[in-house]
């Protein structure tokens, strides 16, 4: 299928026919496997570094990187410092290509939808997993696909279909319209329901359960399925089936249901987090007091009213069907690690007016922020140079609410220009004129001291503090300790309030490029508890809260030809009945909702671009890596399973091969040389096998004695 080439005049395209788009695919995960040093595995893609000097490289490809494969195959990264990849896109809008007819009417009407069906499909940003270390080329594609290891620079960019629940461009017969073949090296998404039947086989409706799926009567055979008005073949079928036979041929194949909504970047502060995970900007975001993801602590994702306080909101609460609920990619997908909401004690935030995170220095932070050089600007401590920052006072005396960095219970206007940059806790730092100026306050026990909110002002809050902040029912939830070090967790199960934070075990100086990173609650680890009660509850059945989308009932009649990842003793790939890959919540109440497949399955390779794994850990692994929701024992993520209706689409049977169909029939070059004949029951072995005997009893004869015959 061409269709951007040079015209005198330009096709007639349709807005939104062919588009773009970007969304997160929980499944595949950036990384798994972690880095000794840095915490998060950093090899490159082999087509996309290069370990020589700036000058010596090709334009646009980063020097002095070198890829830095992992020993051992282990999914041993903190599912704290997960993150899905970003996957862009090429939508192809099904239901405008078919009516967009092009050119004449002879020899017969095409369409942007050609009656050929074939499209093939190809974008040039994506990249196949390269973790393989082979030298060869041709060795190292085939290893990558299979050695458990993920390329976290890959770029398993895809095809999206979408509006395809009818893929006809005509309905009476046409000898030249066939359905549809799209062929893709990449991975292939289809959205909403695909190739519907408007017929069913017998004019007897199938049961909702299958119940009468074999005592369906011949006699009440439904002439019209499967077929086309005008037909002289089959002159009974009068108003006919508008589905078509379907194929997909590609690297992956995900079905996503008719609820399923992509989101935008700012619905979880996608571009806050650590996208670059090259070993310079992860020093850089542990220096100033971050880890590998932002947790989502500006985006206004979640419900600040009473009704499921803290937990994910409708982000479009216009759209009410197919389902009320609308997600995101970036928030609902149950890897992406995002901070809860509770009741807890508030803390000073400040913020850096920079991006990316990993450019913000020490001293590129303020309490207050209006514009470079503004006298409005509030600081802990005033930089060399500085001439116009405030600094502030921690006496309780300033208002939090005079502070446009916010706190941790701030919820930002959609507007809020600042809602996109990078806020931090806020600690006491030394406020002078000489050397120390800037430094991390740090008392005798080597511990900093927080800055909170109390009777809706600033002070400081040291650890030898008897008194906590105040609390509020939408600050962000923080891991605490009653141990003296603070950096020991004994309240394994419960983080309540007015307990000491809990710092991430590392080594605190006093220094300006000292931060300390506390540890959030995380919706992966505690989707439901609160400062006040443990839970131990899965993400499953009845108990969703929206943490995952949540699906509706979709049917998708296609013939799926695609790739699959590898299996091993330590791991399950998911089986046949995750050949399909699926991303959302398909059984959030008593039922399962149902995905319907009718068509067939073909595994023709290991996927070598939607390489990340269906498990999340091995057997065996430390309990840390588990998540809360209830597939496979934990170490599953991004989807709970539907009821899966599948079957043998019989439609199929009544068609016209296609091309691809042709395929897979070979005819023998040679006449045949086996010959096979019908043995009677009169036959001497036959008849030695018809009066078999057995060891028991009871049964002394092999098959009933009516099938016996005469028997010595």
């Amino acid at each position: 299928m061409v269709v951007f080439q040079h015209r005198s005049t330009p096709l007639p395209i349709p807005h939104g026919a062919i588009q773009e788009v970007a969304f997160l695919d929980a499944r595949q995960v950036k990384a798994v496997h972690n880095d000794v040093t840095l915490g998060v595995e950093t090899f490159t893609n082999a087509d996309g570094f290069c370990p020589l000097a700036t000058g010596d490289c090709p334009l646009g490809v980063p020097a002095n990187v070198v890829a830095a494969v992992p020993d051992a195959a282990d999914y041993d990264l903190p599912i704290r410092d997960r993150q899905p990849l970003e996957i862009r896109a090429t939508v192809l809008n099904i239901g405008q290509l078919r009516t967009t007819a092009i050119g004449g009417t002879t020899p017969s009407q095409e369409y942007l939808l050609p009656n050929s069906g074939i499209i093939y499909a190809a974008r040039n940003d994506a990249l196949i997993d390269a973790s393989s270390d082979l030298p060869d080329a041709t060795a190292k594609k085939s290893e990558s696909t299979v050695d458990y290891k993920l390329d976290p620079t890959r770029r398993p960019n895809g095809i999206m279909l979408l509006n395809g629940s009818e893929i006809w461009r005509e309905e009476d017969y046409r000898d030249e319209e066939k359905g549809l073949i799209l062929t893709t090296d990449l991975p292939v998404y289809l959205k909403g329901d695909f190739n519907l039947h408007d017929e069913q086989e017998f004019t007897t409706d199938l049961t909702d359960d299958w119940g009468n799926f074999y005592t369906r009567a011949k006699s009440t055979r439904n002439p019209n399925f499967a077929c086309r008005p005008n037909d002289l073949r089959l002159p009974n079928c009068t108003t006919g089936d508008k589905w078509r036979p379907a194929s997909i041929l590609a690297d992956a194949i995900t079905a996503l249901s008719n609820n399923f909504r992509l989101g935008f970047r700012d619905e979880g502060d996608y571009d806050l987090n650590n996208n670059l995970g090259d070993s310079e900007s992860i020093t850089a975001l542990k220096k100033v007091g971050f880890f590998a993801n932002t947790f989502a602590t500006n985006a206004s994702w979640y419900n600040t009213g009473a009704t499921l306080r803290g937990y994910p909101k409708d982000l479009e609460s216009t759209v009410t069907t197919p389902n009320a609920f609308q997600g995101s990619t970036y928030v609902n997908n149950f890897v992406t690690p995002i901070q809860r909401r509770a009741t807890f004690n508030e803390y000073l935030m400040e913020i850096c007016p920079k991006l990316p995170v990993s450019k913000c220095g020490p001293e590129d932070w303020y309490v207050n922020y209006d514009a470079p050089n503004s006298a409005n600007n509030i600081r802990l401590w005033k930089p060399t140079g500085d001439t116009t920052s405030n600094v502030l006072l921690t006496n309780g005396t300033v208002p939090e609410s005079s502070l446009n960095a916010g706190t941790t219970a701030t919820v930002f206007a959609p507007t809020d220009p600042l809602k996109r940059y990078p806020r931090r806790v806020a600690f006491k730092r030394v406020s002078s004129t000489d050397s120390f100026n800037g430094d991390l306050v740090l008392d005798g026990s080597n511990r900093p001291t927080p800055l909170g909110i109390i009777s809706d002002n600033v002070e400081e809050f040291p650890y030898t503090r008897t008194t906590y902040p105040q609390t509020n029912p939408n600050a962000l939830w923080f891991k605490t300790t009653t141990s003296t070090t603070q950096k020991a967790d004994n309240n394994n199960n419960s983080d309540p309030v007015n307990t000491k934070l809990l710092l991430a075990n590392e080594t605190l100086t006093a220094t300006k490029d000292s931060h300390p990173r506390l540890l959030p609650v995380l919706q992966v680890n505690d989707p439901f508890d609160t400062p006040a009660s443990a839970s131990t509850a899965d993400v499953g059945t009845n108990s969703n809260s929206n943490w995952l989308q949540v699906a509706t009932e979709t049917t998708f009649n296609v013939i799926m030809a695609a790739g699959d990842t590898p299996a091993r003793p330590t791991e399950d790939n998911g089986g046949l009945h995750n050949f399909t890959r699926f991303l959302e919540h398909w059984n959030p109440a008593a039922s399962n909702v149902k995905a319907r497949i009718n068509g067939s399955f073909m595994q023709l390779k290991k996927s070598a671009y939607a390489t990340a794994s269906f498990t999340t850990s091995l057997e065996g692994a430390d309990n840390s890596l588990l998540y809360q929701i209830g597939i496979n024992g934990g170490r599953g993520s991004f989807y709970l399973p539907p009821e899966r209706q599948w079957g043998y689409d019989v439609g199929l049977l009544s068609q016209s091969p296609d091309l691809f169909a042709q395929k897979l029939v070979t005819i023998p070059p040679d006449k045949p040389d086996e010959y096979v004949r019908e043995v009677g029951r009169d036959d001497i072995w036959v008849q030695t096998l018809l009066c078999a005997k057995t060891t028991e009893t009871n049964t002394p004869n092999a098959i009933d004695d009516d099938q016996r015959g005469t028997c010595p």
